[in-house]
């Protein structure tokens, strides 16, 4: 994922099982040349269940963009958060916070972060663009992500995922908007080193210990 997704998504949900992480950029890249640089801080803590089955209700909509300084003539940031907030601010019926940046970069690039904070969780979809990549495009599909995951799940399909160690070592549940072989394959590797078996029902996935 990109850094955005764990620093607004990721992170905050991490921290309700009391496991603090801090991360700054110092450096930002695009696909394909990279090159960018960061640094985190975590801090040692007991990890407490995370359980998160209600989706809950939207209280608060951000569109973070980024875009390489060379497209600022094209306002390319500009345009993926009007878009953006034409697709997901009608469906939530939220206002939408946009905050966008133009950065020094290896090659030319553009990145798109949705957040969706709800009552008891936290939604995120993103959207990377290269040149050539049209801007709108790229926040109908991220905004549609958006959306199908908040329907169908309590957490993002790539957080479903990325969870899943954690509450492997904590215990917990959340309902994924779908079960992908990737989440099917890594419960099965970590039910392989650590005392604990998941559950899969009406793609709410549970972790106990035994």
């Amino acid at each position: 994922p990109p850094i955005s997704h764990m620093q607004y998504i990721f992170y905050p949900l991490l921290e309700k099982m009391d496991y603090k992480i801090k991360t700054k950029i110092t450096k930002h890249g695009f696909y394909p040349k990279g090159g960018a640089e960061s640094t985190t801080e975590i801090k040692a803590s007991k990890l407490r269940p995370l359980n998160i089955i209600d989706k809950g209700t939207p209280e608060r909509m951000i569109i973070i963009t980024i875009a390489s300084k060379d497209l600022g003539k094209a306002k390319v940031a500009g345009r993926l958060v009007k878009e953006g907030k034409t697709i997901i601010g009608d469906h939530f019926s939220l206002p939408v916070k946009a905050v966008t940046s133009y950065v020094e970069s290896e090659n030319t690039g553009c990145g798109l972060q949705m957040i969706l904070e709800t009552s008891t969780s936290i939604f995120g979809a993103d959207g990377l663009g290269k040149e050539g990549d049209p801007a709108e495009e790229i926040s109908k599909q991220t905004g549609k992500e958006l959306i199908e995951d908040f329907e169908n799940g309590s957490v993002d399909h790539f957080t479903a995922d990325m969870l899943l160690p954690y509450i492997g070592l904590a215990g917990g549940s959340y309902k994924a908007p779908k079960i992908t072989n990737h989440i099917k394959t890594s419960i099965n590797v970590i039910e392989q080193f650590l005392d604990v078996k998941f559950t899969i029902e009406e793609n709410v996935i549970t972790a106990k210990s035994f």
